[in-house]
């Protein structure tokens, strides 16, 4: 729908849109389809590439609902876009790609949202334009969006600010060990980890990933440190003329110089 890797997002991003759970109502019914532009420059895996523009279509029984398009919503591109479309239906219907246009409450017979769905229903506040293939007789009503399901669960999920359910909510996946755990551990580089995969720096209080490097502490006992600062300790022990010496005799647990008594 959008994210925020984009030069734009709408309320419809899985990452802090106001209708993330909007995404998967979208993603359940049985008539929208999502559309992007993205540059030429792109020639395959175009769902990675960043949008210029979307919109959502929905079909069913000759009926084609145009919604809004993000960002712009300009006439001649959602002109040109429905044109487009309308083609490929008709195409695909083997019948004459020839159609009627109903807009503002002209539409609200031919569709609907579906019950308990998170998505916004732009088409229902002036954005839709519906289009009747011309020569039936047959219209129907079309539903629109779904009941959201939760990613954890699977089952309903009636927070369109969220993509998990309330019981699910404070569950994650370990980036680190891809375990799912309730909430006990720590973003990290935008990642979540959970306590058995991240560390604290017994020197600088900051979590980290990946293991510990060790330092020995004036008392003696062995604490882990993060690489930034053992770099640091060694740096100290490094510019000592006594440093040999100073680790046969295993003063260095001694030394004023070290941080915060550690000792490499």
């Amino acid at each position: 729908m959008s994210n925020r890797d984009n030069t734009w997002s709408s309320c419809h991003c899985l990452e802090g849109g106001g209708y993330r759970g909007g995404c998967q109502s979208y993603m359940g019914d049985a008539v929208s389809m999502i559309f992007f532009t993205v540059s030429d420059e792109y020639t395959q895996d175009f769902h990675t590439a960043p949008r210029i523009t979307r919109e959502i279509f929905c079909y069913k029984n000759n009926v084609l609902l145009q919604s809004r398009l993000y960002p712009t919503d300009l006439e001649d591109q959602k002109t040109l876009y429905r044109s487009i479309v309308q083609q490929a239906i008709a195409t695909c219907l083997d019948k004459p790609n020839l159609w009627s246009i109903k807009r503002g409450k002209e539409t609200e017979p031919y569709c609907e949202s579906a019950v308990d769905s998170n998505h916004y229903p732009d088409y229902e506040y002036g954005y839709a334009v519906v289009s009747l293939l011309k020569g039936e007789s047959d219209y129907g009503k079309m539903t629109i969006g779904s009941v959201a399901r939760c990613v954890c669960c699977g089952g309903e999920q009636k927070n369109h600010r969220s993509i998990r359910c309330a019981e699910c909510g404070n569950m994650y996946v370990c980036k680190g060990c891809g375990k799912t755990v309730h909430g006990y551990g720590r973003y990290i580089d935008n990642h979540f980890y959970c306590n058995e995969c991240s560390y604290e720096c017994t020197v600088c209080k900051e979590r980290f990933i990946g293991m510990p490097r060790i330092g020995i502490a004036r008392s003696g006992e062995r604490r882990g440190i993060c690489t930034a600062c053992y770099e640091q300790v060694i740096g100290v022990c490094g510019s000592c003329t006594i440093h040999g010496d100073c680790l046969s005799i295993g003063a260095n647990r001694f030394c004023p110089n070290q941080m915060n008594g550690l000792a490499a």
